[in-house]
C-alpha cells in the first residue's frame, strides 16, 4: 500500500476529538492503514508541539473508551 497523508483541519477541535481520531486508530488496529503514514494537524489553537497534540489524541482515546 501506499504511503498516506492524513491533513485534519481543525485538529484541536471537538470533531477530531471524538470522531477523526478514535476513526484513524480503529483503521490502524485493524491493519487498514499503509505502514508509512503521517498525520498532520492544522488548529487555531497554536500552543501544541508534537508532543502536546499526542497527548490530546491520547485524552481523546481515552474519552472515547479506547486503550
Amino acid at each position: 500500500m501506499e504511503p498516506h497523508v492524513f491533513v485534519m483541519f481543525g485538529a484541536t477541535g471537538d470533531l477530531t476529538r471524538r470522531k477523526l481520531l478514535p476513526a484513524i486508530y480503529h483503521l490502524a488496529m485493524r491493519g487498514h492503514l499503509p505502514e508509512r503514514h503521517a498525520i498532520i494537524g492544522v488548529g487555531r489553537r497554536a500552543d501544541l508541539d508534537d508532543e502536546a497534540f499526542r497527548g490530546l489524541a491520547g485524552a481523546a482515546l481515552i474519552e472515547s473508551g479506547l486503550p
